[in-house]
């Protein structure tokens, strides 16, 4: 691929994963759009949902289960960091930041609404608080954002693990 797809800028090395403008993953777009034109089952979905099963009991109340496999986005918004260069009557702006999880998670859900899952991984990736854009890893201790220009410090970013996103959005790790 010479060109990235999500900004068009020329990429001199062909083996990079990561385009070096916009941080764009271009590793992962390129399997996508292979998986895409692979030929699969005519009933095969992104989102796969089975009927309740008899035979899947819920581990925490017994009654019957589906199994889900989806994908999920979840936003986490964290503290409020000041925003430098950019000043309203005189004082400095706040904002709040904010992680996004794309996450796949493999699980169940019960009659009696209890999600479980077993599995959930995917891609953690901090949003500029103006912009709200991805930003790229810019040495050991900064994010920048590439629409905006602006660099913040990783330690005002506090990325909780997947279990406790998981757990805040009323899902509970199968025991």
């Amino acid at each position: 691929m010479l060109y990235c797809p999500n900004c068009n800028a020329f990429q001199h090395d062909p083996d990079s994963d990561i385009c070096p403008k916009c941080g764009f993953d271009m590793k992962a777009y390129v399997e996508k759009r292979r998986m895409k034109r692979e030929p699969t089952d005519a009933g095969e979905k992104r989102i796969r949902m089975v009927g309740f099963d008899e035979k899947l009991p819920c581990p925490l109340c017994g009654s019957p289960s589906k199994v889900i496999d989806s994908e999920m986005e979840f936003i986490h918004e964290g503290e409020r960091i000041n925003v430098h260069g950019l000043k309203l009557m005189g004082g400095e702006i706040t904002k709040r930041t904010q992680t996004q999880y794309q996450l796949h998670v493999r699980g169940t859900e019960c009659e009696e609404g209890h999600l479980l899952y077993e599995e959930a991984k995917g891609r953690i990736r901090a949003l500029c608080p103006l912009c709200f854009d991805p930003m790229i890893e810019y040495g050991s201790s900064l994010l920048s954002c590439t629409r905006c220009n602006r660099h913040y410090s990783k330690a005002d970013w506090t990325i909780p693990p997947i279990d406790d996103i998981m757990r805040a959005e009323g899902w509970q790790r199968i025991p």
